[in-house]
């Protein structure tokens, strides 16, 4: 039976894209591609699965650089952009981001315009529509290259690089 798999993909014009692959055995199969509604160049993309249909983005704006997450709805093999809820009001870098659930997803990130400290919160999902949570610093400290493991529908590893401590 075939798997449909989703990944996001930055090309070198500056585009973010969300395309599918149908995955057989061995055998991959890239279907259409999706442009993403965000008006933007964007670029430091994280994806993850909310459910059987639906999976969240969460990336920054070439020339804007805030966070912005948007579900993305898949049909078949063809990802839909929704419209996207800004997470962080300042420069934001390193993003990773794991669904929690079908209606939460965690998100983690450099803050840039908190003195680079790395920064998580949880972003609550009602169909399309993304409402962030309250940030909460993660170490005072200019933190990076994050990634989320999810252990349960109300908890979440993050491992990170501590800049300034190699």
């Amino acid at each position: 039976a075939d798997v449909v798999v989703m990944v996001l993909k930055y090309n070198p014009s500056g585009n973010l894209y969300a395309v599918t692959a149908s995955i057989s055995s061995s055998t991959i199969t890239w279907n259409t591609a999706g442009l993403a509604n965000i008006g933007f160049s964007g670029s430091s993309p994280s994806i993850s699965k909310l459910s059987t249909n639906n999976a969240i983005a969460c990336y920054k704006k070439d020339g804007d650089t805030k966070g912005y997450c948007s579900v993305i709805t898949v049909s078949g093999t063809t990802p839909t952009w929704n419209a996207e809820a800004k997470f962080n009001d300042a420069a934001t870098a390193y993003i990773s981001c794991s669904a929690l659930s079908s209606t939460s997803a965690i998100v983690a990130y450099q803050d840039v315009g908190n003195s680079n400290y790395g920064t998580a919160q949880v972003l609550s999902i009602s169909g399309t529509t993304i409402t962030p949570g309250t940030e909460y610093v993660i170490e005072n400290s200019d933190n990076r290259c994050f990634s989320i493991a999810t252990m349960s529908s109300t908890s979440a590893i993050i491992t990170f690089t501590r800049w300034d401590n190699n």
